[in-house]
């Protein structure tokens, strides 16, 4: 069977998403800066290039106050989007946590290859 759908993931748990006080932000690659600013209400959050070279060569970063995004955005986060590379948009508020790619799953590799994508996402980002 072949299946054409996008690849996105919502998660909504709100207890959860309090809890972890998940901010109002946007981290993509550098690739989609244009793609995604939209009409939001968001501003770029800048990260010190110096500390994290890799994260600010592959990332930016947007969202509603810097303060609580800078804070969310601790040196274990950081280093994971550093490693993982990942090529979609992360964006979270109080209550949602979304990733998507561009592009379709077609397959049952292509399904569980992004399933795992997002349970790493979210491990390190819960």
């Amino acid at each position: 069977m072949d299946w054409t759908v996008r690849a996105e993931v919502g998660w909504r748990s709100p207890a959860t998403c309090v809890r972890k006080r998940l901010p109002f932000l946007t981290v993509a690659p550098r690739a989609h800066e244009t793609a995604t600013a939209g009409p939001f209400p968001i501003r770029c959050i800048n990260v010190d290039r110096s500390q994290y070279p890799d994260f600010s060569a592959h990332c930016w970063v947007r969202g509603a106050d810097a303060a609580a995004v800078s804070a969310f955005l601790t040196p274990a986060r950081i280093s994971f989007f550093e490693t993982a590379k990942l090529p979609g948009v992360l964006a979270t508020n109080a209550n949602y946590l979304v990733y998507f790619e561009d592009g379709t799953l077609r397959t049952e590799p292509d399904f569980d290859s992004f399933i795992a994508t997002v349970e790493k996402l979210i491990a390190a980002i819960l």
